[in-house]
C-alpha cells in the first residue's frame, strides 16, 4: 500500500497486478458447493427412492417412475447450468487478473480504460441492485457521473460494459450505473478503495459530477 502510493506520488501513475474481489471468490466457491452437491443429492434420492419402490413399502406406478425420471432430467439440467456458471466465472477471473493502472488519463481495469477520473465518483460501499435477483447487495462501487454514464452505455462497447458492473434495471432498459471496485493482489478491499480515491483527488482536486 506504501509503495502504491509513494510510486503514485512519484512518477504520477502506478501499476498493480489484479485480482479477483471477494466478492468473486466467495461466488465460486459457492458455485462449486451446488456442482458437487446437486448430482450427490438427485443420486441419493433416486436411491432412496428405488429402494422403497423395490421393497413394495410404496405403491408404484408409470407415474413413480416418470417422477424419477423427471428429478433426474432437472439436476442434469441444473449441474450444466452450474458448469456454464463456472466456465463464466473463469472467464470473467481472467479479466480480473490483468493489471490495475492508477495515471493521470485515468483508470484501467479488467482490460478497460483508462476511464477518465471524471466519469466516477469516489470509491464507496453502497446498496446497489444484485444482478441475480430483485434485491439489493453491499458492494464497494464506484458511481457513474453523468459524462461516464453517457460513455460506459452509449460509446463502451458491449462486450466490455459488462467488465465494469453487469447491467441492472428492467428488461427494455438494462443500464450499467457503477464500476465496481477491482480487486488487487496483495491488498485488501480498503485499500485499493483508498488508494483509487486518492489518485482521483490527485487528478480531479475534487469530487465532480
Amino acid at each position: 500500500m506504501q509503495w502504491a502510493l509513494a510510486e503514485l506520488q512519484r512518477n504520477g501513475s502506478v501499476v498493480l497486478p489484479g485480482a479477483p474481489s471477494g466478492w468473486a471468490k466467495l461466488q465460486r466457491a459457492l458455485i462449486w458447493i451446488l456442482v458437487v452437491l446437486v448430482p450427490v443429492g438427485a443420486l441419493t434420492g433416486t436411491i432412496i427412492g428405488l429402494v422403497v419402490t423395490i421393497s413394495g413399502k410404496v405403491e408404484s406406478s408409470v407415474f413413480t417412475f416418470i417422477g424419477v425420471l423427471s428429478v433426474l432430467v432437472m439436476a442434469v439440467g441444473l449441474e450444466v447450468l452450474l458448469v456454464w456458471m463456472l466456465k463464466r466465472h473463469r472467464a470473467h477471473t481472467d479479466e480480473s487478473r490483468t493489471p490495475v493502472v492508477l495515471a493521470r488519463n485515468g483508470l484501467k481495469l479488467r482490460g478497460v480504460g483508462p476511464i477518465p477520473w471524471v466519469d466516477f465518483m469516489p470509491a464507496r460501499h453502497q446498496m446497489v441492485s444484485n444482478e441475480h435477483d430483485t434485491g439489493w447487495a453491499r458492494r464497494a462501487v464506484m458511481e457513474l457521473t453523468r459524462s461516464g454514464y453517457f460513455n460506459v452505455n452509449e460509446r463502451l462497447a458491449p462486450a466490455l460494459r459488462e467488465r465494469i458492473c453487469p447491467a441492472t434495471g428492467p428488461i427494455w432498459n438494462r443500464r450499467h450505473r457503477w464500476i465496481y471496485v477491482p480487486g488487487v493482489e496483495g491488498l485488501g478491499e480498503h485499500e485499493v478503495m483508498h488508494l483509487i480515491n486518492t489518485a482521483r483527488w490527485m487528478y480531479t482536486q475534487a469530487p465532480q459530477r
